[in-house]
C-alpha cells in the first residue's frame, strides 16, 4: 500500500514544491507514495476541513522548511502542530525538507533527521537536483521500512497472540534513537552551562555549531597562586559518530 504523504509549504515556496513533486514521480509510479498538498482541494471545498482530514489520514508529514514556512502561522501553528501531535501518538513520521537556510534548529523540528543530507538547505547545493535526488532516496528508504513493518504486523496468527515477540530495530529506528540521544545530550550541556554561569568565579559557554555537533566549555575566572588550566568539552561531529551503532553515545 502506498504511504500517504502530506506536504506542508508556504506559497512563497511553490517552485520548491513543484520541483520536489517532479523528483518524486518514480516513487509515485512504483506505488510507494501518494502525495497531498492544498492544490488538491477542489473548488468550493472548505479549506480547514479538507486540510485537517488529509493531515489526519497521512502517514508522513513533509514540511518544506524555509523562512517563509516558519513565518506562516497556518503552516507552523496549525499544520505542523497537528503533525507533532500525531507523531507523539505514534501515528505519523515527520521529515523536514530544508529548502533555505533558516532557524529551524530552534524549533521542534530539530529533533528529526532532515533532508537533504545533513540538513543542508537545497539552495546551498551547487546542483539542486542532487539535493532533490537525496530527498527522494531517503523517502524511498523510509516508505520501504514502513511497508516492511506493516507487513510483519499483518501476519500474526490466532495461536501466536499469547506470545510476545521481541521488537527488531531497523536503520531508521537506530537513526532516530541516535538523534534523540544527541538532543538529550545537547539539552543537558546547555542546562549545565546556564547553571554554571549562575555561580561566582566560573564561566561556561554552550554553542550549537551544526545539526550534528556542539561545543561546551567552562573555566574559572578568579586568580589562584598556581595557574589553572581551563576545562574544555567538545563533542565529535555526528559525521564520525554515525559510523557506530544505535547504542553509541554522541
Amino acid at each position: 500500500m502506498a504511504a500517504k504523504v502530506f506536504i506542508s509549504y508556504a506559497h512563497e515556496d511553490a517552485k520548491v514544491l513543484e520541483r520536489l513533486h517532479k523528483h518524486l514521480a518514480v516513487l509515485r509510479r512504483d506505488g510507494k507514495i501518494s502525495e497531498w498538498f492544498d492544490r488538491e482541494i477542489l473548488v468550493g471545498g472548505v479549506l480547514d476541513r479538507e486540510i485537517t482530514k488529509s493531515l489526519d489520514n497521512s502517514d508522513i508529514f513533509l514540511p518544506i522548511v524555509s523562512p517563509d514556512f516558519l513565518a506562516s502561522n497556518y503552516c507552523y501553528e496549525k499544520e505542523m502542530a497537528r503533525a507533532m501531535e500525531r507523531h507523539e501518538a505514534g501515528q505519523m513520521r515527520i521529515v523536514p525538507i530544508i529548502a533555505e537556510p533558516c532557524e529551524w534548529l530552534e524549533t521542534p523540528l530539530k529533533q528529526f533527521k532532515a533532508a537533504p543530507k545533513d540538513g543542508t538547505a537545497i539552495s546551498d547545493w551547487t546542483n539542486p537536483n542532487t539535493a532533490y535526488l537525496d530527498i527522494a532516496g531517503e523517502l524511498r528508504r523510509l516508505v520501504e521500512a514502513l511497508d516492511e513493518g506493516s507487513s510483519s504486523k499483518a501476519e500474526p496468527s490466532a495461536s501466536s497472540r499469547k506470545y510476545k515477540v521481541k521488537k527488531g530495530f531497523d536503520e531508521i529506528d537506530k537513526s532516530e534513537f541516535r538523534d534523540k540521544a544527541f538532543e538529550t545530550m545537547c539539552s543537558y550541556f546547555e542546562g549545565a552551562a546556564h547553571e554554571i554561569n549562575s555561580l561566582d568565579g566560573v564561566k561556561a559557554r554552550y554553542r550549537r555549531i551544526s545539526p550534528d555537533a556542539f561545543t561546551a566549555r567552562s573555566k574559572r575566572t578568579w586568580s589562584l597562586p598556581m595557574p589553572v588550566q581551563p576545562c574544555a568539552m567538545a563533542l565529535v561531529p555526528m559525521s564520525l559518530a554515525r559510523a557506530s551503532d544505535a547504542s553509541t553515545m554522541r
